[in-house]
């Protein structure tokens, strides 16, 4: 298997970032310097969760990266790590190329991480009630033996109304053809586990 390959923005201009409470314990996402996202805590014995603070109306211009995702042009290309800067904060990313299809899950819905897995490890009884408020995607969900498994969840950074219209059917006309867009994504690993078992 080959090594996954890396990139490295050393000075961003992106309106996303990752920011830590004062005292290091909560983490969020944050678009154009606003907390969009609390994205769980340094516990390791808590329950995950994210939860969407508030809406944003900023977006991105990153119309030379879609360009690039389109033409199906290798994006560890020299000459495409520079545009990265525009999306990416600062820091180094490993790059995956996983084929997904992500399912839409609302608030709720029965195969709602929140309403299923996490009740059935933690327990109704003994979890605080999260919401995320907001309508996210699910990926994989892969068994590592040994009571461990990975699931994949997908936030939304910006609310299906900023979406153009147009680009959406652009891309459902696609898939509806066979054809296999590309999106970008970054993940952030999060382990958790229960105190007790």
């Amino acid at each position: 298997m080959n090594e996954p390959s890396r990139i490295t923005t050393s000075y961003s201009s992106s309106i996303i970032g990752f920011e830590k409470s004062n005292n290091g314990w909560d983490r969020y996402l944050t678009i154009g310097n606003k907390r969009t996202y609390h994205i769980g805590n340094a516990c390791g014995t808590c329950a995950f969760f994210f939860e969407q603070l508030e809406s944003t109306n900023d977006t991105t211009c990153a119309a030379a990266i879609a360009e690039r995702l389109n033409s199906g042009i290798d994006i560890i290309d020299p000459a495409f790590t520079s545009i990265w800067s525009q999306i990416l904060p600062t820091g180094t990313y490993y790059v995956n190329f996983p084929a997904v299809l992500p399912r839409l899950i609302t608030p709720g819905h029965p195969d709602d991480y929140f309403v299923q897995e996490q009740v059935a490890l933690w327990g109704i009884d003994t979890l605080p009630p999260r919401h995320p408020h907001v309508s996210y995607y699910r990926s994989h969900s892969l068994a590592l033996g040994q009571g461990r498994q990975l699931f994949e969840v997908v936030i939304p950074l910006f609310p299906a109304t900023k979406l153009d219209r147009l680009r959406v059917v652009h891309y459902q006309d696609e898939i509806a053809h066979g054809g296999q867009p590309t999106a970008l994504t970054v993940s952030i690993l999060d382990i958790k586990q229960p105190a007790v078992w």
